[in-house]
């Protein structure tokens, strides 16, 4: 080990511990904001991989979301507080 007492593991859970610090995901409450029928619309959208970040970010800006597409891109990759 090279100059650190702390383990893989136990470095790994502090990083995992602090990804889900700070603000709320954007994205997670523009969801619980949205009616039902918006929310899983966004929701199908976000999971479909095809549809680009920039594409869902612009079309909620359309609708008068404040979203920037790098918040899409978080909340894919489950780098957001909402935790998967």
């Amino acid at each position: 080990m090279i100059g650190d007492t702390m383990g893989f593991a136990d470095a790994l859970q502090v990083e995992h511990d602090n990804a889900f610090k700070g603000p709320s995901c954007t994205i997670g409450i523009t969801i619980a904001a949205m009616d039902t029928g918006e929310a899983a619309d966004l929701c199908e959208a976000l999971d479909d991989l095809l549809i680009p970040a920039s594409q869902i970010a612009r079309a909620l800006k359309a609708e008068n979301y404040k979203i920037a597409s790098e918040a899409v891109r978080r909340h894919r990759n489950r780098e957001c507080k909402c935790r998967p």
